[in-house]
């Protein structure tokens, strides 16, 4: 079961490779392309219920994290919820909804891969690594 998240709220996308960023340290598309292994949707976390340096370091490199509004992620035709077991929990593990894999439909994900790159913000850009 999943809980829609309201249209305010603020997500995070972590940054796990270099190559998600351009030269000026913009994210690219592909930071938002869903991996056919995650079959639940494209994992986000709520930025109000994450410690942001806690959950970056949990990856085994991280380069920082964007922001993107829910409301617009809404607009183009995505939804934004979060797995009741993860509120249950404290976490603040989220899911976006609708992106196909590049092996379901590759124009689709390309483009709502392009159209999320183009709404996020950089929040923070300091690598980290677990020791």
């Amino acid at each position: 079961m999943q809980i829609e998240l309201p249209c305010t709220e603020i997500l995070l996308r972590a940054i796990l490779k270099k190559k998600f960023m351009d030269s000026e340290g913009r994210l690219l598309p592909d930071a938002f392309i869903r991996d056919p292994q995650h079959s639940d949707g494209l994992s986000i976390n709520i930025l109000r219920q994450t410690d942001l340096n806690a959950w970056l370091r949990n990856f085994s490199k991280s380069f920082g994290a964007d922001t993107l509004h829910a409301g617009k992620v809404r607009d183009i035709g995505l939804d934004v919820v979060q797995p009741v077991e993860d509120r249950e929990n404290g976490s603040g593990h989220a899911l976006i909804l609708g992106i196909p894999t590049q092996d379901q439909d590759p124009l689709r994900a390309e483009s709502l891969a392009s159209a999320l790159a183009k709404m996020s913000r950089p929040l923070d850009r300091q690598t980290r690594s677990q020791k």
